[in-house]
């Protein structure tokens, strides 16, 4: 019975304040990865299941990202300016929620039903990048910076696991259940049904944290376009900050030209059907899960830069790793690889950027921060696609890879010159 009630109270513990807080922070990551993963990878298909032409296909990887360039910076300011963050980002949450069940009504409105779609979750982009700064800025709130490592790898954990679940099932309803179009229509009209009834849930878990320690209010009562402008101006005396996204910049845009090619070479070049590079999806966001708290751990005991590197290396073998052979099985561990490694620049590179943050307009530096790879997510794949029309996609990926050595050895030579800096201050 001693031991028993030790452990009741040892269980109590770790659920109060901060422990609930990430437990709350992880269930809020399950219901949005699954708001995500029901709707996302299922915009192309349900467009073409109404008829979009390839234009419209098109559109719908392009015109999101658009929109977001124009909302950022404007609405980082306007979270900055918020009182009560966890009240707006509960709204920006059931906004979200609420748009996807009527962009759903699409097929319903005729022949043309597929612009109302695209329309749809374009606008519905707006919202989601409130909910995304504003979750971040939450975010930094919630945790004290030596704390945030662990609860955010946690979270990345929760994130990961869902893809596994939603690939596997979605594409076998999709494949065996549903024989004809409107079959496969009224499933993606579910699937956004049950991604509006996740973010009730999701809204519910961020209600459900606490803050546990004073944060220092800034006074936002002047005019808000000098506030921005100024603020814009004092990005000089930040340089450190200034040097990560431009290292950032520099990272992701090797590494998202080559997303189009793995499904390009897997696909078209190999001739893998799309179950089986599903089967590879699936492989690395396991992979991904399993190491993500190894990851957070290693961040909170070390700091993120020495893991942020690390993670940068592995990914920069991973394009020439996959197309290097045709093999089944090389080509797995490949993506077992990529997703062991992928937590490590992830995590790292999230936390880097809260350490470097300046404490002034940090909604809006946050902002400017998930700007950068916005504009790298627009054009980085466009250029990719570029070049592989002119090298093929094996060449396109090795270009990928040594672009991607280019960037982590600029980090490693950024860790360097500031380890040396802080030995000089110390």
């Amino acid at each position: 019975m001693g031991l028993m009630k030790e452990l009741r109270r040892t269980a109590q513990e770790r659920l109060a304040f901060e422990d609930r807080n990430t437990l709350m922070i992880m269930g809020e990551a399950l219901f949005a990865g699954m708001v995500l993963q029901l709707t996302n990878p299922f915009y192309q298909l349900f467009a073409s299941a109404m008829g979009a032409d390839d234009v419209a296909i098109g559109l719908i990887s392009s015109l999101p990202a658009f929109c977001a360039l124009f909302v950022l910076l404007p609405a980082s300011l306007y979270i900055d300016r918020v009182r009560d963050k966890k009240k707006f980002l509960a709204t920006a949450i059931t906004v979200c929620g609420v748009i996807l069940p009527i962009v759903a009504l699409s097929p319903f409105l005729g022949d043309r039903g597929y612009w109302f779609f695209i329309i749809g979750i374009s606008l519905w982009n707006i919202p989601y990048i409130c909910y995304t700064v504003s979750w971040q800025s939450y975010f930094s709130d919630l945790y004290p910076p030596s704390k945030r490592a662990i609860p955010y790898a946690r979270r990345q954990m929760t994130t990961y696991a869902v893809p596994i679940v939603t690939i596997m099932a979605g594409g076998l309803i999709l494949s065996y259940v549903c024989k004809t179009q409107e079959s496969k229509i009224l499933a993606y009209q579910i699937f956004f049904t049950l991604a509006f009834v996740a973010s009730i849930f999701q809204r519910r878990c961020i209600q459900k944290t606490e803050m546990l320690y004073e944060v220092s209010k800034q006074d936002h009562s002047g005019n808000p376009l000098k506030e921005f402008i100024q603020a814009i101006k004092n990005l000089r005396q930040h340089p450190q900050f200034c040097l990560f996204l431009g290292l950032l910049f520099v990272f992701y845009f090797s590494w998202q030209m080559a997303w189009p090619m793995f499904f390009l070479f897997l696909v078209k070049d190999v001739g893998f059907n799309e179950a089986t590079k599903s089967l590879f999806d699936v492989t690395s966001y396991l992979s991904q899960t399993l190491m993500s708290n190894w990851w957070g751990r290693r961040i909170d005991k070390y700091g993120p830069r020495g893991s942020t590197i690390l993670g940068l290396l592995g990914s920069a073998l991973v394009p020439a790793w996959t197309v290097f052979t045709r093999s089944f099985p090389i080509i797995l561990t490949s993506y077992i690889f990529s997703g062991g490694t992928g937590p490590g620049f992830q995590l790292g590179l999230f936390n880097d950027m809260l350490d470097n943050l300046p404490e002034e307009n940090k909604s809006l530096y946050i902002g400017i921060y998930n700007m950068v790879m916005q504009i790298s997510n627009f054009v980085a794949p466009l250029f990719g696609v570029a070049l592989y029309t002119r090298i093929g996609a094996r060449n396109t990926m090795y270009v990928s890879s040594v672009a991607r050595f280019f960037a982590a050895g600029c980090f490693f030579i950024r860790y360097l010159w500031l380890k040396k800096r802080e030995t000089k201050a110390a």
